[in-house]
């Protein structure tokens, strides 16, 4: 997908509004021929690909287990079409339990913005992976910026997901007063203002798009609700569950140009 509208004057700051709409409209990706689930867009994007995945660690090990179970854990999905992943969390018990119950060696404990990350810096890679991630920051461009700044010289791109805002899911509950939400997240994020957050962090975005959370194909079409559900997603892609953003990560030389 891509805005339809000049949108990097207001990404800049140069312009602003109280009430500018920016359209939306598909792209000449392929990944903007139909509509993808979060997992397996992410594999087509990785497969092959030198991949750091941040917050590799799910909520709990029995979550791990049953995704794992489902075929649903990412980290195993990326895993399976990386050339090589390297997982990074900061949740020293998951980690262990990813290691040693799960059999993933190539997964570390550490803070990407304090710990030295070694492992990291002694490798060129080609994406650094943010999966449902972001909304859990209390500051999104801190840590972004951080990131850049430690990792530029190392890593190429930057490929994050993030929660719709404009999801189906919420639209739908407005009608009965009520919100449904992961109690650890700090934000909802539409297309314009995780770009804005990307841009304030210092990166330059070169693609998005709008997925499922899980496969349309896993829920049961019976339901009056998922066929709604899921002509919405088809004919409007503002309704979907999920963005994911590609951007570049500028090189040092090229910060302040």
């Amino acid at each position: 997908m891509r805005f339809g509208d000049d949108v990097d004057a207001y990404l800049r700051g140069d312009a602003i509004s109280d009430r500018q709409k920016f359209r939306l409209v598909r792209s000449d990706s392929p990944f903007d021929a139909t509509v993808w689930d979060r997992i397996r867009l992410l594999e087509a994007m990785l497969r092959g690909k030198r991949v750091i995945h941040v917050g590799c660690v799910d909520h709990s090990a029995k979550q791990i287990r049953r995704k794992w179970q489902q075929g649903g854990w990412l980290h195993a999905r990326i895993d399976a079409v990386a050339q090589r992943c390297l997982g990074v969390d900061i949740d020293a018990v998951g980690v262990d339990f990813i290691r040693r119950e799960m059999g993933y060696k190539d997964v570390y404990c550490m803070d990407l913005l304090r710990d030295e990350a070694q492992e990291i810096h002694s490798a060129h890679w080609d994406v650094l992976l943010l999966g449902e991630v972001v909304e859990h920051l209390d500051d999104p461009v801190a840590f972004l910026s951080g990131l850049r700044e430690r990792y530029a010289h190392c890593v190429d791109q930057l490929l994050i997901t993030v929660p719709n805002a404009f999801r189906f899911g919420n639209l739908r509950l407005v009608w009965s007063n009520a919100e449904r939400i992961n109690t650890d997240h700090r934000y909802w994020f539409t297309p314009y203002t995780i770009a804005k957050v990307l841009h304030r962090a210092g990166y330059t975005m070169r693609e998005f798009y709008l997925v499922t959370f899980i496969p349309l194909s896993s829920k049961k079409r019976l339901k009056p609700r998922v066929w709604l559900e899921s002509l919405c997603n088809r004919r409007f892609p503002l309704s979907r569950d999920t963005i994911v953003i590609r951007c570049a990560i500028p090189k040092p030389s090229a910060v302040g140009e």
